[in-house]
C-alpha cells in the first residue's frame, strides 16, 4: 500500500478532467437558461467546457438543452481538445502547493538517494548523497529528468519514494535522511545505507494524516502440541 503525495500519471490527469466535466454537467440546465450568468460563475477550465458544448450545439443547428449540452460534454475528447493540458498545468500547481506544505518539515542533515534506474541496455543502482533544506524541495525537483510519468509516495516501508517511467522502463529510489555523525562509504552495502539513514515517512504522514503503513510481517503462532 502506497500514500500517493503527488503524480502526474494518466489516472490523475483523467481523475481531475472527469471531475471538471462532471461540474460542466451540473451547471448544464444553468447554462441553457443563461449562458452568460453561468459562464461567469464558474471556474475557468469549467466555463471551456460549457463553450465549447454550447457552441458546438449551435454550430450543429440545435437547441442548447440541458440535456443535450451533458451528452455534448460526455462526447468531449480531452486530449484533442486542450482540456487534458490544462488538466497538466493544475496539477503542475497541486505539486507547488505539496512542496509549500513540506517546506515546514527542516533537515538537518543530507539526505540519501537510493535506488534502480531501468535504463535501455539493462538497470543500474544509484546512491547519491544530496544537501537540501527542507522535504518540499525533494518533492519539487525530480532525481531523472525526461520522464513520462511520476509519483511521489510514502511505501509501505515508510520510505519517501520516487517512481519515474519512461520509454525504456522505470526509475525508482527511496529518500531518506542520514543520521547526525554519520558518512556513507563507497563499499556500503544497502543494508549499511539503511542502518545510517532514517526514513521521511512519519514526518510527512503526520502533515497529511496518512494511516502507518500496514506491518506486512505478521508473527504466526505456532500450534500448540497435543498429548
Amino acid at each position: 500500500m502506497q500514500n500517493v503525495i503527488w503524480s502526474n500519471d494518466t489516472d490523475r490527469i483523467d481523475s481531475i478532467v472527469d471531475y471538471w466535466k462532471e461540474e460542466a454537467a451540473r451547471l448544464s440546465e444553468d447554462m441553457a437558461k443563461d449562458p452568460k450568468g453561468t459562464i461567469d460563475d464558474a471556474c475557468w477550465p469549467v466555463t471551456d467546457i460549457l463553450d465549447r458544448a454550447w457552441r458546438q450545439s449551435i454550430s450543429d443547428y440545435e437547441l442548447p438543452t440541458a440535456a443535450r449540452l451533458i451528452e455534448i460534454i460526455d462526447d468531449l475528447d480531452p486530449y484533442a481538445t486542450g482540456i487534458a493540458a490544462h488538466a497538466v498545468d493544475e496539477n503542475n500547481a497541486d505539486r507547488r502547493d505539496e512542496c509549500g506544505n513540506l517546506e515546514r518539515l527542516e533537515l538537518g542533515q543530507p539526505v540519501v538517494f537510493v535506488g534502480t534506474a531501468g535504463l535501455w541496455d539493462g538497470r543500474r543502482t544509484i546512491a547519491s548523497i544530496v544537501n537540501m533544506d527542507n522535504i518540499g524541495d525533494i518533492i519539487a525537483d525530480s532525481p531523472w529528468q525526461h520522464m513520462e510519468y511520476e509519483t511521489w509516495s510514502i511505501d509501505g516501508h515508510d520510505d519517501l519514494r520516487y517512481t519515474g517511467v519512461h520509454h525504456d522502463g522505470t526509475n525508482t529510489c527511496s529518500v531518506r535522511e542520514l543520521k547526525e555523525g554519520r558518512d556513507i562509504e563507497p563499499d556500503d552495502s544497502l543494508r549499511d545505507i539503511l542502518r545510517k539513514t532514517t526514513p521521511l515517512g512519519p514526518r510527512i504522514r503526520a502533515v497529511y494524516g496518512m494511516p502507518a503503513p500496514e506491518n506486512t510481517t505478521k508473527n504466526v503462532e505456532k500450534p500448540t502440541k497435543t498429548t
